[in-house]
C-alpha cells in the first residue's frame, strides 16, 4: 500500500509538473499571476488527499471534509482529461515536426509555432484545451449522475435453481462521503427495479465508514428486505478498514464469501478475495476444492484476472468490477494494461467466462466519460450445456 502510493503520487506531482511548465510556455504569465496559479493548482492538487484525512477526523464536519474531497477529486478528472489532450498535442507537434523536417531540412513543431506565433493563436490553444477539459468533465458528471444501464447476460443451465429466475450484480458503489445524494438514489432506484433473487456485491462497495456511506448501504438493505446479499472482496474493503466489514455485514445480513461457496440448487456461488488480502492462485484454489469438479459456478471476483485461475474449468462464469471499464480518459487506454487486458463486457478465457461489470458508482470524481455505470442481471434460462451469452 505504501509502496503503491508513493508511485501515485510521484506520478501525480509529475503530471502536475509537465502540465503546468507546458502552459507557462504558452502563455508566458506575469509573475504575480504565475505565483497566485500556482498556490491555487497546489491547493486544488491535494485537497483529495486532505479531504480524505479530514473527513476520518474530527478536524472538520464529515460534510465540510466531504466537499474539499469532492473539489480534489473534480480536479483529478479535469486533470487527467487535460492531460490526454496535452498528449494529444505532444503527438501533433511530433508529426508537423517530422514532416517539416523532411520537407524543408529543418524541423518546426505544431508546439514550438504556438509558443513563437502571435499571443492569440497561443491562448486559443491554452483555452481550448482546457475548455474542452471542462465541457468534457461536465458531460462525464452529467453521465455519472444519470442511473446506470441495465446489462443482461442469459446464463443457460441443464437444470436451473428452482425459484431463482435472476441474479443481479452491483459492483464498486464506493458509497461514501462525496457521493452525490441524487446519483446514489439513480444508482438505487435501478438496482431495485431489476426485482433480483438474489444480489451479488463485487467489491468496493463501501468506500469511507462514514455516517453517509453506511447510511447507504443500510437504504439498499432496507429496499430489499429478504433477498439474499453475497459479497466478494474488493481492494477498498482493505483500504477502508477491513476491521468495520464484519458487523456491517452482520448487521445487514450480508453473506461475505472468502474462498469458499454456497449451493443455491445446483448452481454453485462462490467468491475469491482480491489480491491485496491473499494472492488469487491460492483463493482460487481454495475455492475450487469446495466445489464438485463438473458443477456450474459463478465466481465473484472483484478482480478480473482471477479468470484465468478458472480457464481450465468448464461451466465457469466469473463477474468481476474494479475497472471501472476506464471512467475518465486516458484510463480507457491505461487500465486494461494493469488489468490482464480487460476493460468491460463479456471475454472467453480458456474454458471459463468473465463478464467485466464497469461498476455501478465512482471512485474519485464523480464523473465518467466514455465509461457509463452499469448494473448486471444474469438471467438464468434452461439449456444444454453451460451457455453464456449477452442479451
Amino acid at each position: 500500500m505504501s509502496l503503491f502510493l508513493f508511485i501515485a503520487l510521484t506520478i501525480w506531482l509529475g503530471l502536475h509538473a509537465w502540465l503546468l511548465w507546458r502552459t507557462h510556455l504558452l502563455l508566458r504569465p506575469p509573475a504575480w499571476a504565475w505565483r497566485l496559479g500556482m498556490v491555487a493548482v497546489g491547493l486544488l492538487a491535494t485537497a483529495y488527499v486532505a479531504g480524505r484525512i479530514l473527513v476520518h477526523t474530527i478536524a472538520l464536519p464529515e460534510a465540510l471534509a466531504g466537499r474539499i474531497e469532492l473539489a480534489g477529486a473534480l480536479w483529478m478528472a479535469l486533470v487527467a482529461i487535460v492531460a490526454t489532450l496535452m498528449v494529444l498535442l505532444e503527438a501533433a507537434s511530433l508529426v508537423t515536426w517530422v514532416v517539416t523536417r523532411l520537407a524543408a531540412g529543418r524541423g518546426t513543431s505544431l508546439f514550438q509555432w504556438l509558443r513563437e506565433g502571435p499571443g492569440g493563436a497561443r491562448w486559443a490553444a491554452v483555452g481550448l484545451t482546457w475548455g474542452l477539459a471542462l465541457a468534457g468533465m461536465a458531460a462525464g458528471a452529467v453521465r455519472a449522475a444519470a442511473p446506470p444501464e441495465v446489462l443482461r447476460l442469459e446464463l443457460q443451465l441443464p437444470s436451473p435453481p428452482p425459484g431463482l429466475r435472476r441474479l443481479v450484480q452491483v459492483s464498486d458503489l464506493h458509497l461514501g462521503a462525496i457521493l452525490p445524494q441524487g446519483q446514489w438514489e439513480g444508482i438505487l432506484e435501478t438496482i431495485v427495479a431489476t426485482e433480483p433473487d438474489a444480489l451479488l456485491l463485487t467489491g468496493d462497495i463501501v468506500e469511507d465508514h462514514t455516517a453517509r456511506g453506511l447510511g447507504q448501504i443500510r437504504q439498499l438493505r432496507a429496499r430489499l428486505p429478504g433477498i439474499p446479499f453475497y459479497m466478494s472482496l474488493g481492494n477498498h474493503e482493505r483500504y477502508a478498514g477491513p476491521e468495520h466489514l464484519p458487523p456491517l455485514a452482520s448487521e445487514l445480513s450480508i453473506q461475505v464469501l472468502r474462498q469458499d461457496a454456497v449451493d443455491l440448487g445446483g448452481l454453485w456461488l462462490g467468491a475469491v478475495d482480491d489480491p491485496n488480502f491473499t494472492s488469487l492462485d491460492e483463493a482460487a484454489s481454495t475455492l475450487r476444492g469446495w466445489v464438485p469438479k463438473d458443477a456450474p459456478l459463478v465466481v465473484m471476483s472483484h478482480q478480473p484476472q482471477a479468470v484465468r485461475r478458472f480457464a481450465d474449468r468448464a461451466r465457469t462464469l466469473v463477474l468481476a468490477g474494479h475497472v471501472h471499464g476506464g471512467q475518465v480518459p486516458p484510463f480507457q487506454l491505461l487500465a486494461p494494461l494493469s488489468n490482464g487486458g480487460y476493460r468491460a463486457g463479456l471475454y472467453r478465457a480458456g474454458d471459463a467466462h468473465l463478464h467485466l461489470s464497469r461498476g455501478a458508482g465512482t471512485w474519485g470524481p464523480p464523473v465518467r466519460l466514455f465509461a457509463p455505470p452499469d448494473v448486471v442481471v444474469v438471467e438464468l434460462a434452461e439449456g444444454e450445456g453451460f451457455t453464456v451469452s449477452v442479451r
